[in-house]
């Protein structure tokens, strides 16, 4: 698994050498990780989005991707990110207003998701 991991890892700094990361902590043990990459003028992009099996359902990962909408809010931009269409999170990226790609249909095995930038609301 390790090995897995450490190869994902280097083949998304090859394809998005400049994205961020972020590692979520809990008792001291790695338990949740986002990479967005920044580098485009209008949007953000999610690269990858993981948590520890034993960390889920704790809110941790919603906790992550709100984080990542609310400063490209401020920023005015839009997020993207792909997503393995049986996968259980899709639906907290609906609820976080991803859509999926209109020209996409349910035969298609991953889906482009666009969450369009919301302004910021003043009060």
């Amino acid at each position: 698994v390790n090995q897995q991991a450490e190869l994902a890892n280097h083949s998304f700094r090859s394809a998005h050498p400049d994205g961020m990361q972020r590692i979520v902590m809990i008792d001291g043990q790695p338990m949740a990780r986002i990479m967005v990459d920044w580098q485009h003028a209008t949007n953000t992009h999610g690269i990858d989005i993981a948590v520890m099996p034993q960390a889920r359902k704790t809110g941790v990962g919603l906790y992550m991707l709100q984080a990542w909408v609310e400063v490209a809010d401020q920023l005015g931009r839009s997020c993207t990110l792909e997503v393995i269409a049986s996968n259980p999170a899709r639906k907290i990226y609906q609820r976080l207003g991803f859509e999926v790609n209109p020209d996409m249909d349910e035969s298609y095995a991953v889906f482009n998701m666009t969450r369009k930038a919301r302004p910021a609301q003043k009060g």
